[in-house]
Formats: C-alpha cells, structure tokens, sequence
C-alpha cells in the first residue's frame, strides 16, 4: 500500500470511529491516540499531509470519493449520508454558493446599534473576541430581503491573503460590484454576509465568520477543487472587526488567511482579475484606489496594530 493510501484509509478507520465530521489535526491526534498510525508515516506536519492527500481524493472521485468536506477543512464519510442517527448538519457536502443572490434567498444576519458597545465608534476596531461575543445568538436578528429599521447593521465577513508583508490585491469588475463607495475601486477583499444557515453545529463560537469568508475566497479563487485548498484552510484566523458607517452600515469581521508558498493567485471568473502581491507599505500612499474596507485592513497591517485574541 502507497503512502496516499496509507493516509486515506487511516481518515476512514478515525472518521468511522468518531461518527463526526473530523478536521486533519483531529484525526492525527485521534490516529496517535488510538495507535493506528503505520510506522512508515511520519514527519513533523503529517495533519498537512492528511489535508492533501483528502483533497487529492475528493478532486480525483469527486461523487465517487469515500470522503467529503462538510465545512472548509472538515471531512466526512460519504457512508454516513444515510445514517438516520447522524446530525443533517453532518451530512451537507460543501456547495459553492452564489453569494450575490445570498441575501435574497436566505435570512441574513444583522445586529442591532443598541447592541454595540458604546466604546466602539465608527471605524474603531474590536478584538475577535469582542466580534465572537456580539454574534451570539441572542444578540442577533435576521431579516429575508428588504427591511424598515434604520437601526438593524447588516453583519459581514471577510478574508484577505497574506504573504509576509505583502497583501494579494485585486480588482473587480464593474458590473460584478455595485455597492455605493466600493465600484470602480481595488480592493484586497473576499466577502460574505453573514446569514442565518451560516450558525451551524460546526460555527457556534464565531456564527461561522471564519468558515463563511473562506467559502467566499474559495469560490472567488477556484479552491473547492484545488489542492491548495487544505493550506488555506489551515491558517485562516479571525483578527478583528469593524462598524462601518458610511458608505455603508455595516459590522464587519476581518480573517487573515496565508496561502501555502507555491499558491499562485488565479481566477475563472471574468469580473475578477488584476491580482497583485503587494508591499503593505506601499499601499498607503495609494489608499485611494481601495474601497473603505480594504483601507481598514491597510493601515492596521502597516501599523501592526492587527493582533489575534
């Protein structure tokens, strides 16, 4: 047996085992602990091996695949679909949503401005776990399509790509971004509103903020199917938020992402292009090319203000 082999089916016998969708690290540690790992695997990052050798299988098979992912960077057996004693959120393969038409089709999620904490003004930042504590559930509401009060901020997510000092920027097209204040604009951005079906059993700390930008980024860079995938999931972190008030109202949640070395940026899509790997202290004497939330991220990477909590 091959060493991929070796890898997928020591995922299955500690998938079956846990009878829950498990991420790399999880199964490396639920392998070691179990004593099931073969004495030729080894090596010092074995749970990234694990993510490649998933991801190789799930390209390779696709609906043939013994394995699937359930949210980004968490696996799941395929024979477990019809298993009634199974969680459903358990049993949903990941499908790269259309996130234009997310908010007509699903009840998005907003905060209320009473909810906010008089400390925090417009364009202040919060910690992440000042944002985790504002998006649980009790502090939420959700609306389905257009709504009347003024007061309800709409609730964003949004990963940016970081290299050392160097921030992947691009720019999209004109007929792909409408929104007042962000068309025409650079920006270093890959954003979701966040929605009800985003709180699932997998993202109750955070209401899914990291999961939702990471499907975002990946369906923007053509990951779902890309070996890369399992990196980027891997480094995703939330660093921060914040309340923006004009253009547009809105709380925003900021996850870093570093892309594996050999990752180079490419996209299918037509309204996506221009991709840049550019020095963060450069961008500020041309901060005017960027929509108002990619200048929130700027400054604070060029100041180093931007500290995980």
């Amino acid at each position: 047996m091959n060493d991929a082999d070796a890898y997928l089916d020591l995922s299955e016998k500690v998938i079956r085992a846990l009878r829950r969708p498990a991420s790399t690290r999880d199964i490396l540690r639920e392998a070691t602990l179990r004593d099931l790992i073969p004495p030729h695997l080894h090596g010092r990052t074995q749970h990234k091996t694990i993510g490649a050798r998933l991801s190789e299988d799930i390209l390779a098979k696709r609906e043939r695949c013994r394995f699937f992912r359930v949210r980004p960077g968490r696996f799941f057996l395929r024979s477990f679909i019809d298993d009634p004693t199974i969680p459903k959120d358990f049993k949903t393969p990941i499908v790269a949503r259309r996130r234009s038409r997310q908010l007509q089709r699903e009840c998005a999620a907003y905060i209320h401005a009473d909810k906010l904490p008089s400390a925090y003004s417009a364009s202040d930042r919060m910690r992440a776990s000042d944002f985790r504590k504002l998006v649980r559930l009790e502090n939420i509401e959700y609306y389905s399509g257009v709504h009347s009060d003024p007061l309800a901020i709409p609730i964003y997510t949004a990963a940016y790509v970081k290299r050392g000092s160097r921030l992947l920027v691009y720019r999209r097209g004109s007929f792909a971004e409408s929104r007042l204040g962000f068309k025409g604009l650079r920006t270093a951005l890959f954003a979701s509103p966040l929605a009800q079906s985003d709180r699932t059993l997998f993202d109750l700390f955070d209401h899914g903020a990291v999961t939702t930008s990471l499907m975002a980024l990946a369906t923007d860079l053509d990951l779902y199917l890309s070996p890369h995938l399992p990196g980027f999931e891997e480094s995703a972190r939330l660093t921060g938020a914040v309340v923006f008030t004009d253009p547009m109202k809105s709380l925003v949640g900021f996850v870093e992402v570093v892309p594996p070395p050999d990752y180079t940026p490419y996209s299918r899509k037509l309204s996506i292009g221009g991709f840049e790997w550019a020095p963060i202290s450069t961008l500020t004497s041309n901060i005017n090319e960027f929509d108002p939330w990619t200048v929130s991220i700027i400054r604070h990477l060029d100041s180093g203000a931007i500290k995980a909590s």
